[in-house]
């Protein structure tokens, strides 16, 4: 399988919205994703942490290949979804594994 894991600081305001009701509608957006049909499964952490470098948002994904995370990635919903997430967000990081 291959995981496709991000994080992501999500900005103090954004749209009039403060940062708690930003993450809730960012995981309900990534949460939804799994209507995708290459996705194989998904999870969506909040942080709970109060560490000052901790991110606020994680995403754990997993898809068979990397020519089914491509179809993802160019899926309009998905491309959708990241707009939404650059908008709302400060900072992201991204890593692609494979893993039995």
């Amino acid at each position: 399988m291959l995981k496709h894991v991000l994080m992501w600081k999500v900005k103090a305001e954004c749209n009039g919205k403060k940062k708690p009701e930003l993450i809730d509608e960012l995981a309900a957006k990534l949460e939804s994703l799994i209507e995708i049909s290459e996705v194989v499964s998904l999870k969506v952490g909040k942080n709970v942490s109060d560490r000052k470098n901790a991110f606020d948002i994680v995403f754990f994904s997993e898809f068979k290949s990397n020519d089914d995370l491509q179809s993802y990635r160019d899926n309009p919903y998905h491309l959708e979804v990241a707009d939404y997430i650059n908008s709302v967000t400060e900072m992201g990081f991204v890593v692609d594994y494979y893993s039995d």
